[in-house]
């Protein structure tokens, strides 16, 4: 019934479904020949063309297409098509695809984030895992002709339907597209699959000169409107890769052209290995699902600090010379803590904080061991931190972040 064309940028994925038409030009069910309408389907409100026939009697074909995200131009890219439905889903933390394999050569196949393989061969060295969990939280399901199924799975909840999943236009005879528009306005191109426009971007003397890039790279890396899809764990591991400070200043990186490629080759380098190991069927040494090796995140042995956004930066070597978050004049203040032992009580942690003043708020999650407490003066939060200093950075053995 459909052609899929899929497009991937950062967190997003978009299909534009290409439907076989008529001689009128008007998408046609591969299964009844009846003209497709829109509908809402069950889970959403968002309208979709789908076949007029009720429920269990409708045609699910859809004709597939081997090479699903091969990488492409941006500046030449002639898509979405003419005539198509365009979907877009967000995949966010945990959005993914699988591909549950039916009969034929694809049967038994399982694979997450199916679309972003590289080329058809990549693809088809799905993994076979967590096929029951999948089929659960479907959001979106794609049944192929042989009964192979693609399902756009997402666990977490959302505000709403369509932050996870939309219908984002549809190319009608006019010549403006209807609906939403494909991409978020404010992302840039993709790291990977756009690697050539996202370089160029990051290029450019007018978009070094905007105010973002007087911060320091780690938390410029994070800013989706020039580093589209890098989350917390990508920039600490490539920055390290790259070998530059994470407090360095972003201006001065990115202006310098070794320093500047460096680092986005070890971004697109990052990446394709992560969808490389997302859709592989080699077994890791320990037997499990395959893992990114991980250098600097979350090791052992690599120091971390908190940037000025309140997100963690792992790192070896040097820290760079830009600096970190201060405790601001205002009229309360936060001290946060985490990776509290099971053994200090709520009433401990109580106790040794409201030495140093008034509490406004105390707030302790018991199961998860993190919390955090409010003062009334920056003074007060000042002195419990001269406190935590005191004693080496612990607090009966856990972590304080201001």
């Amino acid at each position: 019934a459909f052609e899929m064309r899929p497009r991937h940028r950062g967190k997003e994925v978009a299909v534009a479904l290409v439907p076989r038409t008529d001689a009128k030009g008007r998408p046609r069910c591969g299964g009844h020949g009846e003209v497709l309408t829109l509908r809402k389907t069950r889970d959403s409100h968002a309208e979709f063309l789908g076949c007029p026939r009720p429920r269990g009697k409708g045609c699910g074909a859809f004709l597939w297409v081997e090479d699903l995200a091969a990488p492409y131009d941006a500046a030449t890219d002639d898509w979405p098509p003419r005539g198509s439905i365009v979907l877009t889903f967000r995949r966010g933390m945990s959005g993914r695809f699988s591909f549950l394999g039916g009969g034929g050569p694809a049967a038994g196949i399982i694979g997450d984030e199916f679309t972003m393989a590289i080329n058809a061969d990549e693809a088809r060295e799905a993994a076979s895992r967590r096929a029951a969990s999948q089929r659960r939280l479907a959001q979106v399901v794609f049944e192929r002709d042989d009964g192979a199924l693609l399902a756009f799975c997402d666990g977490r909840r959302r505000a709403s339907d369509t932050a996870i999943w939309h219908v984002t236009g549809f190319t009608g005879e006019g010549d403006e597209d209807e609906g939403r528009s494909v991409w978020q306005a404010h992302r840039s191109p993709d790291p990977l699959y756009e690697h050539d426009a996202f370089a160029a971007a990051l290029s450019s003397a007018d978009t070094l000169r905007e105010p973002a890039f007087d911060h320091a790279i780690c938390e410029v890396l994070l800013d989706q409107s020039y580093f589209n899809g890098v989350g917390n764990y990508v920039r600490a591991e490539a920055l390290h890769r790259a070998k530059i400070p994470p407090f360095s200043h972003a201006r001065t990186v990115l202006s310098d052209k070794a320093l500047r490629d460096k680092l986005l080759t070890s971004l697109r380098e990052l990446l394709r290995e992560q969808v490389l190991i997302t859709t592989t069927t080699v077994p890791s040494r320990s037997g499990g699902r395959p893992r990114l090796t991980m250098r600097a995140y979350r090791r052992k042995f690599a120091t971390r600090a908190v940037d000025n956004l309140g997100r963690t930066i792992y790192y070896r070597g040097q820290r760079g010379p830009m600096p970190g978050p201060t405790i601001r004049n205002a009229p309360w203040s936060r001290l946060f803590i985490y990776g509290v032992p099971p053994e200090i009580e709520r009433t401990e942690v109580h106790a040794f904080f409201a030495g140093f003043g008034e509490l406004i708020k105390l707030y302790f999650n018991g199961a998860k061991r993190y919390g955090y407490v409010r003062y009334q003066t920056v003074e007060q939060a000042a002195a419990a931190l001269a406190e935590y200093k005191r004693r080496g950075g612990l607090f009966g053995g856990a972590k304080l972040v201001y």
